[in-house]
């Protein structure tokens, strides 16, 4: 497509296939790393889990693996 890497980025939640996003910004590529919140958030992340099934396997891995967080890179613009 010929684009720069400041003329798009990736999107991804927090916590899943954080591996994949590592690998993306060590290449250059914007990353933006997303949470759900407020009110509805429950309901997001439901109609977000059937939209891909993978992404409720990649969440439970993640809650029950025995890697930290980084908080200190949570806060951070990963760009």
């Amino acid at each position: 497509m010929g684009l720069k890497t400041n003329e798009y980025e990736f999107q991804m939640l927090l916590g899943v296939r954080e591996n994949l996003r590592d690998s993306a910004t060590e290449k250059g590529h914007r990353m933006r790393v997303y949470v759900p919140f407020g009110q509805r958030w429950y309901e997001y992340s439901i109609r977000r889990f059937k939209e891909n099934p993978n992404i409720a396997g990649q969440v439970l891995k993640s809650i029950f693996s025995s890697e930290k967080i980084d908080r200190e890179s949570i806060g951070k613009s990963v760009n």
